[in-house]
């Protein structure tokens, strides 16, 4: 929670599991145009892409219906 955008402790944080076992954590970031939001499921899922994970098999909420 410390590091969503653009106000720390506002907005979402999520931790999902890979196949792996290895843990990957994503924030909301929030723009004033909502043209560049990012939910947090969406960046912890492009954390885990980075790192070459692709196998996903838990992820935490809170999940919007998009993000379900």
């Amino acid at each position: 929670m410390k590091n969503t955008y653009p106000e720390s402790g506002k907005g979402y944080a999520v931790a999902l599991m890979t196949k792996a076992g290895n843990i990957y954590t994503g924030v909301s970031y929030l723009s004033d145009t909502e043209t560049l939001t990012m939910h947090s499921e969406a960046t912890a899922l492009a954390h885990a892409t980075i790192h070459g994970e692709k196998d996903i098999v838990a992820i935490t909420g809170p999940n919007c219906h998009i993000c379900k």
